[in-house]
């Protein structure tokens, strides 16, 4: 059975934050003095928080911070969230986080383990995975390798040190694997991959056997470096499909997974999909509380606290590695065509050979220029996004489509009417494709924010 916190411990966070964060204390005026009632509070807004985070820097976080570490995240953005804990804080996720994996990863004694997460720029992933890998109670060997790396460095560390075990956002291996494939090279010592951040298909396993022959592919954790750990696998690698559609177990009585409803109510109930909701009870100095994570999943088995992701919810959508945000689109599109359309676009984003395609639906007739609005918007995304050109290049990310098309035609909530600023089109299936190849396209998602310039999973 899952262990949830006791009410007692949700009275005294709710009492702390209101006592200690202006954005709380806002939130929450006008509720009983003793509420312990999760389901009682309202949910936090994604955009009120970081409004409040940056525009007066004691606003969410719970006093100054003496002592502690200062994190990166929602790198494709022109303004960064700035992500705050205590030395003690990161310690405990770091060792909760680190005895999941000793039991649920398949790590053995011995496994000599490359972090090849990405670092630089303080961002959060390499940094929260080194700080995992040194508190991990199972004897292992910690290779810093980075993913920052040549391929061919890579390499040459990974034999070097006789690695067993990578970590690291997929496309940081696919790379390397291609790498490998392009100079007949393997590397047979990897007995396991590790990912973070981003969907493993079931269209990569055919090059990672190639590159890794002896290697099981199995997720490392569901976090992210603003939210926090969240999940981790439920279970060592056992079945055929673990790699491409994981189950993840929720990490009570640590923080609060909640589904929520299109309605804002809670979802208790098998196989209903939920905007997934977060509440820390370790990681206090950023209190989180009913915190918008951005993804999409559905309960496995509320009881024991087991569940399914499938992919981001409308707070933005990842591409690859790249995680793209509704303001920064808005921003290239009004640039690009003027802003008289902003509020009349969607973004789609398809699975089509073996890779990720994004396209613009725009409402309005097609423009004489099309394809100069089309390398205007590849422009901008490349700009602001490091990982977008090598991937598109090596082709894990295809040429950005545009289709222009009556306001009738946009997507829109059936509840609300509300316009649909993002639509998920990886995991539907294709008229004759069979369940097995949908289950393929089913994303594990956005991980651990771990992942150097996005969030992880």
């Amino acid at each position: 059975m899952m262990l949830l916190p006791s009410r007692a411990s949700i009275q005294q966070l709710i009492q702390e934050v209101r006592l200690n964060s202006l954005f709380y204390r806002k939130l929450y005026d006008g509720l009983p003095d003793d509420v312990d009632d999760i389901e009682k509070l309202p949910l936090t807004g994604n955009d009120d928080y970081w409004k409040a985070c940056r525009q007066t820097p004691h606003g969410v976080i719970m006093g100054p911070l003496n002592d502690g570490i200062v994190m990166r995240t929602g790198g494709s953005t022109a303004a960064p969230k700035l992500v705050y804990a205590t030395r003690d804080e990161l310690q405990r996720g770091a060792q909760i986080l680190g005895v999941g994996m000793s039991h649920f990863c398949g790590l053995v004694p011995g496994d000599r383990i490359a972090n090849m997460m990405r670092h630089g720029s303080m961002y959060g992933g390499f940094a929260y995975a080194n700080a995992v890998l040194l508190e991990m109670p199972l004897p292992i060997v910690h290779l810093p390798i980075t993913g920052n790396e040549l391929p061919q460095d890579a390499y040459q560390q990974l034999t070097i040190n006789d690695a067993t075990v990578i970590m690291s956002n997929v496309f940081t291996a696919v790379r390397l694997a291609d790498w490998l494939r392009t100079n007949g090279l393997r590397l047979p010592k990897i007995r396991l991959f590790l990912y973070t951040g981003e969907a493993f298909y079931k269209d990569l396993r055919p090059l990672f056997r190639t590159a890794f022959p002896n290697a099981t592919v199995h997720p490392s954790m569901y976090a992210c470096v603003d939210s926090g750990l969240i999940g981790i696998p439920a279970n060592p690698p056992l079945n055929e499909d673990d790699d491409i559609s994981p189950i993840y177990r929720a990490v009570a009585p640590f923080s609060i997974l909640e589904l929520i409803a299109e309605d804002g109510t809670s979802i208790k109930e098998p196989g209903k999909r939920g905007h997934v909701y977060v509440t820390h009870l370790v990681k206090k100095k950023l209190p989180m509380i009913r915190y918008p994570v951005g993804d999409l999943a559905e309960w496995v088995d509320y009881d024991h606290g087991t569940f399914r992701l499938y992919g981001r919810d409308e707070v933005g959508l990842k591409v690859g590695p790249a995680h793209l945000d509704l303001p920064l689109l808005r921003h290239l599109m009004e640039k690009a065509v003027g802003s008289n359309l902003i509020d009349s676009f969607q973004t789609i984003v398809r699975r089509e050979g073996q890779g990720n395609t994004l396209i613009f639906r725009i409402a309005g007739e097609q423009p004489e220029n099309p394809e100069a609005i089309r390398k205007f918007l590849e422009g901008g995304l490349a700009q602001v996004i490091p990982s977008w050109t090598p991937n598109r290049e090596l082709g894990h990310i295809r040429p950005i489509q545009l289709e222009f098309v009556e306001m009738k035609d946009l997507v829109v909530n059936e509840k609300t009417g509300k316009l649909k600023n993002f639509i998920e089109e990886r995991f539907e299936q294709p008229e004759n494709e069979s369940t097995d190849a949908v289950e393929s396209a089913k994303e594990s998602n956005d991980v651990v924010g771990v992942n150097g310039s996005e969030d992880v999973t």
